[in-house]
Formats: structure tokens, C-alpha cells, sequence
């Protein structure tokens, strides 16, 4: 018979391996202090210039992993 803790640890478990399957399949990326799409200059640890570039990234990204590239 399990008790709690058992079903906690199970629980955990899942959490884990699905938070690991999902870090792989998303590459971090880096700012090198230009924008991702645009090139334009940002700020320190920003990714994109404003939200339009950030949609039109992910849009294009999205795409792209659509098309299998």
C-alpha cells in the first residue's frame, strides 16, 4: 500500500521528466544585445526590441519547426 509520500514522489517524478523533455526541446538562447529578429540594439539580457519582433520570432520559429528545419 502507498501512503502519501509515495504519491508525492511519484508526482514529482512526472514534474521533473516533463520539465526536462520540454528544456530539450527549446534551445536557450543567449542575448548578444541585438534584437533576434530585427538586429536591432536592446537592452542588457533582453531577447527583442518590442513585442511586435518577439511574435514575429516565435511566428517564424514555429514555422520553421513545421517545415522539419
Amino acid at each position: 500500500m502507498s501512503d502519501i509520500a509515495d504519491s508525492a514522489d511519484a508526482r514529482i517524478s512526472l514534474d521533473l521528466d516533463f520539465a526536462l523533455n520540454n528544456m530539450q526541446r527549446y534551445p536557450v538562447v543567449e542575448s548578444d544585445l541585438h534584437c533576434l529578429f530585427c538586429d536591432e540594439p536592446v537592452g542588457y539580457r533582453e531577447l527583442f526590441c518590442n513585442a511586435d519582433c518577439r511574435y514575429d520570432y516565435e511566428r517564424e520559429q514555429k514555422l520553421m519547426r513545421i517545415a522539419g528545419r
